[in-house]
């Protein structure tokens, strides 16, 4: 069995969720969210949910993780 990073999986998807305090954070598409998390931006590659988490964060500076 080969183990392969999600970061380095060109076909990995990424969710961006907010965490029970309010802070967004680029989580992986395959688990399910701990309980208390909400998907704020639908499973996508890595690049398209960083910028996600970055307009997120620069449209509400108050929730910087």
């Amino acid at each position: 069995m080969t183990i392969i990073d999600q970061f380095d999986d060109p076909t990995a998807t990424f969710v961006v969720a907010l965490d029970p305090d309010g802070r967004p954070s680029v989580r992986s598409g395959y688990l399910p969210l701990p309980p208390g998390w909400t998907t704020l931006h639908r499973p996508d590659d890595f690049q398209a949910c960083s910028d996600y988490r970055a307009r997120y964060l620069a449209a509400n500076p108050g929730d910087a993780g």
